[in-house]
């Protein structure tokens, strides 16, 4: 399956979560229990991906001090990430966060050029363009810098940062051991200090919520990982093509709101980045 194809997918499973983790944080989840949820209903889906790794000879298991210190640094940017996420969440629409989720594609492809994993060709810098002009097409989004909260950024830093983790820990890890420690740990350190969530304010159907988003979740970080195992960069195209599937899905959402040319543009331009893909 080509590098292309496996972006499109995660960044279908991304938006299908996008809207779920909309839907869980509407209803009014707080920051504490998000994390934790997601963590606990993490554990069960990374465990069918070992058996399924030991199954088909892609398991891995090789530790070291350095595995350890880059695991311990990942439950601390997961726990960091995940908080961060609801604050934002609640401030902005599935399109806004994606719009500024996007960024990261452009540091990531910067840094990953310092670093020597991505090497400058014209089609790399012509892909990187059209999906950035494309994004802001969509939206004409000015970028107001006063509007960004501070869990924005603080998750924007924290997504590059673990992006660069699962590049080297998976070197060490196979990914399903990798998200099945993260998450079971995490787990364990806060199940003690927890209070589960009351059933009032409409939260009674909430872990059943959570399952689902997960569902589509773990497959989504599972596919992200792989791709930041192979370059960074790869996995930041996954929000700029998710704001594309997520504005397609508005439209039909928002039966009042029609394309205009500049989304009609924006989402071919897109398009073209995506396709220019398979050219690296």
């Amino acid at each position: 399956m080509s590098v292309g194809a496996i972006i499109l997918i995660s960044a279908l499973l991304s938006t299908i979560g996008t809207y779920l983790d909309k839907k869980i944080i509407d209803k009014g989840i707080t920051k504490n229990n998000y994390f934790y949820y997601m963590c606990l209903t993490m554990i069960p889906f990374s465990i069918v991906s070992i058996i399924i790794e030991v199954m088909t000879n892609n398991f891995k298991f090789s530790f070291n001090i350095i595995t350890m210190i880059l695991l311990i640094f990942a439950m601390i940017l997961r726990y960091i990430k995940q908080k961060s996420f609801v604050g934002s969440y609640r401030e902005l629409e599935p399109y806004e966060y994606e719009t500024y989720m996007s960024v990261i594609l452009i540091i990531c492809f910067v840094i990953d050029l310092i670093i020597g994993v991505q090497h400058f060709t014209i089609f790399k810098l012509i892909s990187i363009v059209s999906i950035v002009l494309g994004i802001f097409l969509i939206y004409n989004m000015k970028i107001n810098t006063k509007g960004i909260k501070k869990d924005l950024i603080i998750k924007i830093v924290s997504d590059v940062i673990l992006g660069y983790i699962v590049f080297n820990i998976l070197k060490d890890l196979s990914n399903g051991i990798y998200i099945l420690l993260v998450n079971l740990i995490l787990t364990i350190i806060f199940t003690p200090i927890h209070k589960p969530y009351k059933k009032e304010n409409n939260q009674s159907n909430l872990l059943g919520l959570i399952m689902l988003q997960q569902t589509f979740g773990f497959v989504y970080t599972y596919i992200n990982n792989y791709l930041s195992s192979k370059s960074v960069t790869l996995s930041s195209f996954v929000s700029p093509i998710s704001l594309v599937f997520i504005t397609i899905v508005a439209f039909f959402i928002n039966k009042n709101k029609k394309p205009t040319v500049k989304n009609i543009i924006g989402i071919i331009l897109a398009i073209i980045g995506i396709v220019l893909l398979n050219i690296f």
